[in-house]
């Protein structure tokens, strides 16, 4: 398992911090309120000034994905009321009610769940790794940061359980087709016998091979367009965060997604 690099950093708190007793969740957070790279020094101040004996939250993913240290992991945070006893909070830097975390971040979080589950014996799920609103009402981790948290899920298993280092995943090369086929996964026939380009064939293989190899099922698709079904093994959340990564264009249909070259 790749380890995660975290920046430590040295608060002064206001009020002695009490152990945690338990570890039994992960929950996310984002900043809120705009879009800024906030840092941990920032937030220690922000919140010892609304009374908390300093910074709340363990862990501060800013947008270049670097990770700072927050509040000792062994402590109890102040990031969820209620739910601070048994949990380990992640701040990521920005608001993303209307705007998307970076790759980076995506990937530090999910390498970062990775070691913490590790570390604290806690199962890779969504039930045990959470949004903020899903303790109490409140829009945080904002709406796009918290429709990616199965990708999160997802990707922090892979960082778990197979090392992988997605952010770099290799482009792949197409090998020459067998009779019937258009390239090494994708026959004539899905195309109905439509001529497809090279290009939106390069592109097809590289979304099944980042996608972890699942079979990519196509409605119909000619020239320089192909309409794609998502893989059974995966969420649409997870589909769709895969081909954004991709140099498509996209259009999202209720079941089916349109990406053109």
């Amino acid at each position: 398992m790749k380890k995660a690099e975290i920046t430590e950093k040295t608060f002064d708190f206001a009020a002695p911090l009490s152990k945690r007793a338990s570890t039994n969740r992960i929950i996310i957070h984002h900043t809120g309120g705009a879009d800024i790279d906030a840092y941990s020094e920032q937030i220690h101040k922000w919140h010892l000034a609304a009374g908390y004996a300093g910074i709340g939250y363990h862990f501060v993913i800013r947008k270049s994905g670097e990770i700072e240290r927050g509040r000792p992991a062994w402590a109890v945070g102040s990031h969820a009321y209620g739910a601070n006893f048994d949990s380990l909070g992640i701040h990521l830097s920005g608001d993303f009610t209307y705007n998307k975390p970076t790759n980076f971040q995506i990937e530090s979080c999910a390498n970062l769940i990775a070691n913490l589950c590790a570390e604290y014996a806690i199962p890779i799920d969504r039930k045990h790794i959470i949004g903020h609103r899903e303790t109490i009402a409140t829009d945080c981790p904002g709406n796009f940061l918290f429709n990616m948290l199965d990708v999160i899920v997802w990707k922090a298993l892979w960082y778990r359980f197979n090392n992988a280092d997605v952010i770099d995943q290799p482009k792949i090369q197409l090998k020459a087709p067998r009779a019937g086929m258009l390239s090494e996964h994708f026959s004539a026939a899905e195309f109905d016998g439509n001529k497809v380009s090279e290009k939106l064939l390069q592109l097809l293989e590289q979304l099944r091979y980042n996608c972890g190899g699942y079979p990519l099922y196509i409605k119909s698709g000619k020239d320089n367009t192909a309409e794609i079904y998502c893989p059974d093994q995966l969420t649409l959340g997870q589909f769709k965060w895969y081909i954004e990564q991709l140099p498509f264009k996209i259009k999202y249909f209720y079941d089916y997604v349109e990406v053109a070259v």
